[in-house]
Parts: structure tokens; sequence; C-alpha cells
């Protein structure tokens, strides 16, 4: 026999993880075992995205490959995504 040795979480490891956002609710269907998932936010049209993208991705202009910028704007579309640690430490 191999002792088992129980030494906590390692990083970045998860005891539970939740599989629907803050902004997000289930709706019960006539199936028992199928529930809906719902949003509480209309998602920009893609269309509009590219056109708010488009300013970090033209290297003239003054938000071109800025991360910050980029961040908010995805943040408009998706509310829950965070900054990583390198973008915020730049």
């Amino acid at each position: 026999d191999i002792p088992i040795e129980i030494i906590g979480l390692r990083p970045g490891e998860k005891i539970h993880e939740s599989l629907i956002a803050h902004n997000e609710n289930f709706l019960k269907t006539e199936f028992e075992r199928i529930s809906l998932l719902t949003r509480n936010y209309s998602p920009m049209d893609i269309q509009s995205l590219f056109e708010h993208l488009e300013p970090v991705f033209t290297p003239s202009h003054s938000a071109y490959r800025d991360a910050h910028i980029l961040y908010s704007i995805i943040k408009t579309v998706v509310p829950t995504v965070e900054e990583p640690d390198y973008v915020r430490k730049h």
C-alpha cells in the first residue's frame, strides 16, 4: 500500500465550480431533466462588437493593442470577464 497524503488545493484548483454566472438563471421546462439557461443582459451584436474593437486592432489608433481598452470592450459583451493579472500589472 502507498500512503495517501492530503496536501490541500493546488494553485488555481477549485473545490466547487458554478456552471452559471450571477447574471444567468435556470428555468424549468416541460421536461423534468432539461432546464433553460437565460441571461439578464442583451449581448452586443457582432457588427457592433467589431466596430468597437476596430481601434484596438488599428496600428494608427491610440488604442492600438491596449489590453485595458480591449477588456473593457469585451466586458460589455461578457460582463463577468476579468482582466488577467498580467494585464492589470501594465
